[in-house]
């Protein structure tokens, strides 16, 4: 099973509903789609939740699949349609910096400090430059994996990632000023 890609495992499903290739995939991809929905929501609980519910709804859509793409992008787009179709459900339409995101069990106060920074800093991102940066930088997705999820060109996506780096490396600027060094 582990020699198989995320397609096939995806096609052993469908065609012969083995639970196994199905159990292989969430666990490859249930945490980190998790962090990803996590990053993108502002609470890793709620970035557990969604991720849970979309492996519910991608068991119900798994038909839909189409093996000559990628698994992994196809699996992020149902999470971030089920993240948004919550968001509206929620009318978290407003643009308030979302809730620092905290692993379980890191109490330490440096790497919570990191966290909070660096939340921070990609809180003052628009919702596009952050969710680019964070399928680049923290989920380690491709120019075109993320051009597919996001469904917009790769042309798209470099510049997305260029002003996301450059208003971060500004607000870090501004930032370490207002904290006095310390940030």
């Amino acid at each position: 099973m582990e020699n198989l890609t995320d397609e096939e495992l995806m096609m052993q499903f469908l065609e012969s509903d083995n639970q196994k290739a199905f159990e292989v995939l969430y666990h490859k991809y249930f945490v980190l789609l998790s962090k990803y929905l996590g990053w993108m929501s502002g609470s890793m609980e709620q970035g557990r939740e969604i991720a849970q519910h979309t492996f519910v709804k991608l068991l119900h859509k798994s038909y839909t699949f189409n093996a000559k793409k990628s698994f992994k992008v196809w699996l992020y787009v149902i999470g971030k349609n089920h993240w948004l179709n919550e968001k509206r459900k929620l009318d978290r339409f407003t643009n308030h910096a979302p809730a620092v995101v905290q692993e379980e069990g890191k109490e330490d106060g440096s790497q919570t400090f990191q966290l909070q920074k660096m939340q921070m800093v990609l809180s003052t991102l628009s919702a596009l430059h952050r969710e680019t940066f964070v399928l680049k930088y923290l989920d380690n997705l491709s120019i075109q994996e993320i051009a597919e999820t996001m469904q917009c060109s790769e042309g798209t996506v470099k510049s997305r990632l260029f002003y996301a780096m450059k208003n971060m490396r500004s607000k870090m600027k501004e930032f370490k000023t207002e904290y006095n060094g310390k940030f």
